[in-house]
């Protein structure tokens, strides 16, 4: 019977505390896009740029919504190098 109580009691702390479980997203590499081009190429991955501003509203929902989705999540970091670019700093902007 303890047995069952040692297994049972992660199952109801995840059920009772939602934030202990893990949230997927998709991770964004911390690097210039000529960088991300490069470690795209070496691991045969395709990549793309979430361009991004504190400004823009469509973005920051992006970043809320879209990239936490776990299915695509999942998919994107599995296939794809994510740079993210915030086009307000120069490493971003054209």
């Amino acid at each position: 019977m303890k047995k069952y109580n040692i297994l049972f009691l992660p199952l109801v702390l995840l059920i009772i505390f939602p934030g202990f479980r893990l949230k997927a997203s998709v991770q964004f590499v911390d690097a210039a896009l000529s960088e991300v081009r490069e470690m795209a190429a070496k691991e045969g991955k395709l990549y793309f740029a979430h361009f991004s501003a504190d400004w823009c509203m469509p973005c920051q929902w992006m970043e809320q919504n879209t990239f936490k989705d776990p299915k695509l999540a999942f998919f994107a970091n599995k296939n794809y190098l994510a740079a993210k670019l915030d086009i307000d700093h120069s490493e971003g902007q054209w």
